[in-house]
């Protein structure tokens, strides 16, 4: 979501923008991937909303593949994963999935994974939120989701109707997801492909979302992006987070602290598409001092830009329209 709101200067920041470099300008196409590193695969699924793919990636383990998240469920990502596994993966087996964090885009098609006999790793967190969400369908907004809607200034109208149409639930598009997982934490070395990865946890975009950090590679699932900023939403179920002031700035020594850009910026992360330097967008947003928002603040200026924001983006993220405001004070 633009806003159009100013966003504070940082130093050096115009430079390091200039410095983004795309070493692989054009995307795989469908069914195919691109090889970005000796046996690490980057790999593109649809999506059938404004945002309209995932970055997915297989490393080769010799006789199978570890899959870095999976895309949505449905019957044209299953038809994807056939052609993907019939032709780039050779048809070797899948054994190991990471999942970098919760989100329908990113777990949707695990439970399919795991059925074939892939072993399942993730954070506990994610994987908790996530068998929340699917086995949460409702038919109809919850009050608790009205109440967060009518706090965050949802225009009257737009209200009435979303209190009577179904919402969007994260099972339209998961398969379901069997119990037990491997949980993955904070500096934990896994060894994919022959590689010794490290485990970085940050969180705002999604709680415990685990990114992985290799010598001169990072896969870094959303919390990476090399043209936007990544969705920081707050949401019914946790209404007083502050997604940025309590996730975004993670412990010194994480893959998300100052110490590390640097570093970050001389690797390569393969995202959409893979560039170089991408941390650029980790230091814009990092270095701003926003603390997070408060839905309900009784400031009208605040009041009026949740309200056309939540008019236009159909959702009660909205809210992150306060955080440029919370920066001013106002």
């Amino acid at each position: 979501m633009n806003i159009g709101l100013p966003a504070p200067r940082v130093p050096g920041m115009k430079h390091a923008m200039s410095e983004i470099r795309h070493p692989f300008p054009d995307a795989p196409a469908a069914g195919s991937a691109t090889e970005v590193a000796p046996g690490v695969l980057w790999m593109r699924l649809s999506l059938p909303w404004a945002l309209d793919h995932v970055n997915v990636y297989a490393i080769d383990e010799g006789d199978g593949w570890t899959l870095i998240d999976t895309g949505i469920s449905s019957r044209r990502a299953l038809a994807a994963w056939q052609d993907l596994l019939a032709g780039p993966l050779a048809g070797r087996p899948v054994k190991r999935l990471i999942v970098t964090h919760h989100h329908p885009d990113h777990i949707g098609m695990a439970g399919w994974f795991i059925e074939q006999g892939a072993a399942l790793l993730i954070t506990r967190t994610a994987w908790l939120y996530a068998r929340m969400l699917f086995n949460t369908a409702e038919d109809r907004p919850a009050a608790e989701t009205v109440t967060f809607w009518k706090r965050a200034g949802m225009l009257p109208a737009d209200l009435e109707r979303r209190m009577n149409e179904r919402p969007f639930n994260a099972s339209d598009c998961m398969a379901p997801l069997p119990l037990g997982f491997t949980r993955i934490s904070e500096g934990q070395t896994l060894r994919l492909g022959g590689r010794d990865w490290q485990i970085r946890i940050g969180h705002g975009h999604a709680p415990a979302h685990a990114t992985l950090w290799t010598d001169g590679l990072v896969l870094g699932g959303d919390q990476l992006l090399p043209g936007i900023s990544a969705n920081i939403g707050v949401y019914p179920a946790e209404p007083e987070a502050d997604p940025l002031g309590n996730g975004w700035k993670a412990a010194p020594g994480s893959a998300f602290s100052r110490a590390r850009i640097n570093w970050c910026c001389r690797a390569i992360s393969f995202l959409s598409p893979a560039c170089r330097s991408g941390c650029a967008r980790w230091w814009k947003t990092i270095s701003r001092p926003w603390t997070g928002c408060a839905i309900s603040s009784p400031c009208p200026i605040r009041r009026w830009v949740a309200s056309r924001c939540c008019s236009a983006a159909g959702s009660a993220k909205a809210s992150l329209a306060t955080l440029w405001l919370r920066r001013w004070r106002i």
